[in-house]
């Protein structure tokens, strides 16, 4: 079913809501995270979607999901929107991808992935995390206005989770296509888990891959589960 998110607090082509979902069990909001997407060209924002540039919201429920209100964006990439001509177009996959606002919450903050592009190179070159506190997140039920978040630079998380710089969080930063991932923590083994599915060009395969993380930040070498040949 169509989900509306009323009160829009900027205008965007397309937008996906609501998709990871915190609910805090003391007040009953819900909070959900979505992915939304500017598009060049003629007619923006509703222009080129092959080319789209995105952003991770945040949106407010207070009646268990039935209806929900903008608390606007969190993270957005440090490639910022270009209405025409846009410099990522043709570079890797041609768009700009966020993903779609997978989260955990650690040690009172909540950790949000994402997809980061230079504004140098426009590429997408890994994933990176974005964190504010759990208590900044109910406390934007109140103000209706989105949280500050703040990006992991390599050492500290003083970098604007929106348009700021963040640093890739894997070993070598893969650069396959992001087509899905998610995380989430593993209580059997003590560890965050997250898992991904990606393509690659030559071969052309779908890969279901997944790596771990001790603490949300130090993550280790991706690990390939299956890989299907991809024919058009």
């Amino acid at each position: 079913s169509t989900v509306i998110v009323s009160g829009m607090k900027d205008t965007f082509a397309y937008a996906a809501t609501c998709g990871p979902i915190y609910v805090d069990s003391g007040s009953g909001n819900w909070f959900g995270f979505y992915h939304a997407e500017k598009w060049p060209g003629v007619g923006s924002p509703a222009g080129d979607g092959s080319k789209y540039w995105s952003l991770i919201g945040l949106a407010l429920s207070t009646n268990s999901g039935a209806s929900w209100t903008d608390l606007g964006a969190i993270t957005s990439p440090n490639q910022p929107y270009v209405g025409t001509s846009p410099p990522w177009s043709g570079v890797g996959t041609g768009v700009v991808n966020v993903g779609g606002g997978s989260f955990v919450i650690i040690n009172g903050y909540v950790y949000c992935y994402f997809l980061e592009t230079s504004n140098v190179s426009h590429y997408t070159f890994g994933i990176s995390v974005a964190r504010c506190t759990v208590a900044a997140l109910l406390a934007s039920a109140i103000s209706g206005n989105a949280p500050a978040f703040g990006k992991w630079n390599g050492t500290d998380w003083s970098q604007s989770g929106l348009g700021g710089l963040a640093v890739a969080l894997e070993p070598g930063s893969p650069t396959v296509d992001f087509k899905w991932f998610d995380i989430a923590y593993h209580t059997g083994a003590s560890l965050y888990l997250m898992v991904f599915g990606t393509a690659s060009v030559n071969p052309a395969l779908t890969l279901l891959q997944y790596t771990t993380s001790p603490d949300g930040i130090t993550w280790a070498p991706r690990i390939t589960i299956n890989d299907d040949q991809d024919t058009g």
